[in-house]
């Protein structure tokens, strides 16, 4: 909740979040800011039935698969967040994800793919929905963002899950991501800028000594 909370200042006008358990990934999004988002019994409800799911998928099964956790606020860009299509993750069949920047050239993109359904006002979708046709494609995973990223006009710092993958994705072009690991790596941290992560790891939520210098920044496109 603290790392949503601190995450406000990208955006406070709608907020959502994912939440991969290895057995489905789970969704819950509205207008609204992270803080009283994260009041509200429509998430905490969300959240420990995601829990529990991971629980018994972990105890009933040979996964190995962790849980997973993307969240979002948002600052509106493109699209109404009175109607909650246009509010983040963005769901297409087999993707769920949550996209920080601009895409300007969304409307050109949408254009030049004529096979692809628009459902939303976001630019985000435009990126996922090439994304899911390469990889649908076979084509593999890096290959594929190189080619989507050499396409769009403007900023994408990404968080992807997939249904048919355990992996979290993350991309940008800019460096606009920011992670770090506790040290037998059994727990990992993103946000889209360092100072959210200084203040998890000022808070001391995380339980162990966690230096500020172990935050990394992705490598861009």
């Amino acid at each position: 909740n603290k790392l949503f909370i601190y995450s406000q200042t990208r955006g406070s006008e709608a907020a959502g979040i994912a939440i991969n358990t290895g057995k489905s990934i789970d969704v819950y999004k509205k207008a609204g800011s992270p803080k009283e988002f994260v009041k509200s019994l429509d998430y905490k409800n969300v959240f420990s039935n995601s829990i529990k799911t991971y629980i018994e998928n972990k105890n009933n099964s040979t996964s190995t698969n962790s849980l997973s956790i993307i969240g979002h606020s948002r600052l509106v860009t493109n699209g109404y967040q009175s109607e909650n299509k246009n509010n983040q993750p963005v769901v297409i069949p087999g993707i769920v994800g949550i996209h920080n920047g601009i895409i300007t050239n969304h409307s050109k993109l949408w254009n030049a793919n004529k096979d692809l359904t628009k459902e939303t006002d976001l630019d985000t979708e435009i990126f996922l929905r090439i994304l899911k046709r390469e990889i649908d494609n076979k084509i593999n995973l890096k290959t594929s963002l190189k080619e989507i990223y050499s396409q769009i006009i403007g900023t994408a710092s990404t968080a992807i899950f997939f249904e048919e993958y355990s992996n979290l994705l993350l991309s940008t072009n800019t460096g606009s991501l920011f992670y770090l690991n506790n040290k037998d790596k059994s727990l990992f941290l993103f946000a889209s800028e360092r100072f959210i992560l200084k203040k998890i790891i000022a808070s001391n939520i995380i339980g162990e000594k966690i230096l500020e210098s172990e935050i990394r920044q992705l490598d861009a496109f």
